[in-house]
């Protein structure tokens, strides 16, 4: 038997017999059948979510869950509410995520930041004390460690000329090279210095 929403309790009290048509009905088109209960309950919820319901839609949705569905079909429900109900009915929808979830949490940190390279990988023997945390280099020496990669591409330099703490760097962490290290360095990749250094003279 379908769990009877808030509001039926004070229809009962007001209009006893539309309350109790309502149940009847309500019991009768959400019982299993074709659709089981639980879609039906989700399509519900996603009724609510169109109509800008938005304690509806939360309430529903732990009904959804007491009937068995998962945090993946509740949310692949929403998605349905968004497509035919643009963003009000995503903003509406996000209600059916459990309550933990709705917590604000802060894009975490950078794990590249100073603790990760605590000097400046231009070989200048300085602390990174750049800002904001998260690059590689401290301000303007990025510049000047491209224009001396590049001498060394052409030759003009030698391969020892590249700083230890830059191979260092791209030995150990290349995947910041990639994501972070392209801004700094240009065309330069970890594996792009690496290359330089293990170039013939």
């Amino acid at each position: 038997m379908q769990q009877q929403p808030a509001y039926a309790a004070h229809l009962m009290h007001n209009d006893p017999k539309m309350a109790e048509m309502l149940a009847t009905n309500r019991e009768f088109i959400l019982e299993d059948g074709a659709l089981s209960a639980k879609v039906k309950t989700l399509m519900t919820m996603l009724c609510d979510a169109l109509l800008a319901h938005e304690n509806g839609v939360s309430v529903i949705a732990d009904r959804a869950r007491d009937m068995g569905a998962t945090e993946a079909e509740i949310a692949e429900t929403i998605r349905v509410a968004f497509l035919m109900g643009g963003l009000p009915a995503l903003v509406t929808g996000v209600n059916a995520f459990k309550k933990e979830q709705l917590r604000y949490n802060p894009i975490p940190p950078d794990p590249l930041d100073t603790r990760l390279f605590p000097h400046c990988l231009c070989g200048c023997g300085s602390p990174n004390s750049t800002y904001p945390a998260g690059t590689m280099f401290n301000h303007g020496h990025d510049a000047k460690l491209r224009s001396q990669l590049n001498k060394i591409a052409r030759n003009d330099l030698p391969r020892e000329s590249i700083p230890i703490e830059l191979i260092a760097g791209a030995e150990n962490h290349p995947e910041w090279f990639v994501r972070s290290g392209r801004r700094f360095l240009g065309k330069y990749s970890a594996d792009d210095i690496l290359a330089l250094r293990d170039a013939a003279e």
